[in-house]
């Protein structure tokens, strides 16, 4: 994440986004790993009594996609605020930039990851990700925050 945020926004090597996602995903990992260890310990605790693995394969629903639309809505707000500055061109660039981040993490993700895990609470991390990175512009001003973030 933190390289997309390096590649879209060249030039900004001070950005309060990539500094959260730089921070964000070792968090996520160190997290991720404590809860591995501690499902595996259990596990062998109990010896898989009772555990039964049902490989179901799921798909986003359709309904999915107009949650897509959620995290867009303070973009549509720059944009609409911004008509001064921006073009047709630039504000529908913009637009399809996060509305194509939105979809990696909402839509993507949960459909190539509804192998190995339930597609719900994929989605809806998802959403969350994309709405906490739209809105970090807005999380900046409300907090004072420049180029890097205070958890």
């Amino acid at each position: 994440m933190s390289w997309f945020l390096e590649w879209f926004l060249a030039g900004d090597s001070a950005n309060v986004s990539a500094a959260f996602m730089d921070l964000s995903w070792k968090l996520g990992v160190a997290l991720t790993v404590g809860c591995h260890v501690l499902f595996l310990g259990l596990f062998r605790l109990v010896r898989g009594r009772d555990l039964v693995y049902r490989n179901t394969t799921a798909w986003p629903s359709n309904g999915d996609w107009l949650l897509v639309l959620l995290p867009l809505t303070p973009v549509v707000q720059y944009i609409f605020n911004n008509q001064d500055i921006l073009t047709l061109s630039g504000s529908l660039f913009l637009l399809g930039m996060f509305a194509a981040f939105s979809i990696l993490f909402v839509i993507i993700f949960p459909a190539v990851l509804g192998v190995v895990a339930p597609v719900r609470p994929v989605v809806f991390l998802g959403l969350a990700l994309t709405f906490t990175v739209t809105n970090m512009a807005s999380l900046s001003a409300m907090r004072n925050w420049f180029e890097l973030g205070n958890y």
